[in-house]
């Protein structure tokens, strides 16, 4: 089976079932349902990366509108504008999920240089997990543009919890500390970051956390973050 085929089946044996049971109709990629005052859509999206040889990727954009918003609307709307993704609904912001990446559920692909072949009933049972216990619960609270945006507000704040910067820290450095030219991305990234040195030696734990869940689980970065640190 390829990676696409996997992607299709999840989509139609976890996705559409969970959010058919959640009250959400949908057309195409696009599932929608409606509050009091609004509509929730979540729109499903490919990642430009795809490929037998890196994996499939795929993430949802989820956005609300007012409730007569119409189905042609829907099928314009542009993902980039005032939408969230799954992410930050998940714990720790997906950072340490096992079938996540940058691009949001990853199948297949590579983990040290070698192609992998993902078990597909974890990974179902894992999305469906997601879907049920997290993201669904979450949208189910919002009934009107006003909640949308209160909603909006705290869960994009979620990035900015310590240990979430942490993690993106920490996941920052295992793509990109491999040599002395990249010193300088990596002192940037704990500036933006606003993390001080003792915060990051002291969450070494955390940090061998996000190297395991990495697609380098075997390089061991610790050395050159230490090497790396603003004091």
């Amino acid at each position: 089976m390829t990676s696409k085929e996997k992607k299709d089946r999840i989509v139609q044996e976890v996705i559409i079932p969970e959010l058919q049971n959640a009250g959400y109709q949908f057309f195409g990629q696009t599932f929608y349902c409606f509050g009091d005052d609004c509509c929730i859509a979540l729109k499903l999206q490919n990642s430009q990366f795809n490929s037998e040889n890196a994996g499939y990727s795929f993430r949802f954009h989820i956005k609300v509108f007012p409730k007569d918003i119409s189905l042609d609307a829907l099928k314009d709307w542009s993902v980039w504008s005032d939408s969230i993704h799954e992410d930050v609904l998940l714990p720790d912001c997906g950072y340490l999920h096992p079938y996540r990446d940058g691009k949001g559920y990853h199948i297949d692909g590579y983990k040290n240089s070698i192609p992998q072949d993902i078990d597909l009933t974890n990974i179902e049972e894992r999305i469906g997990s997601d879907l049920r216990d997290y993201i669904l619960p979450q949208l189910s609270g919002i009934r009107t543009p006003a909640a949308w945006k209160s909603y909006k507000k705290e869960w994009l704040n979620r990035w900015n919890a310590p240990k979430v910067l942490l993690m993106n820290y920490f996941n920052t450095v295992q793509l990109f500390a491999t040599e002395e030219d990249n010193l300088p991305h990596l002192r940037d990234a704990q500036r933006r970051l606003g993390l001080s040195a003792k915060t990051i030696r002291e969450n070494r734990g955390l940090y061998l956390q996000i190297k395991d869940a990495s697609i380098w689980p075997e390089d061991d970065k610790w050395e050159f973050i230490l090497h790396s640190l603003l004091e």
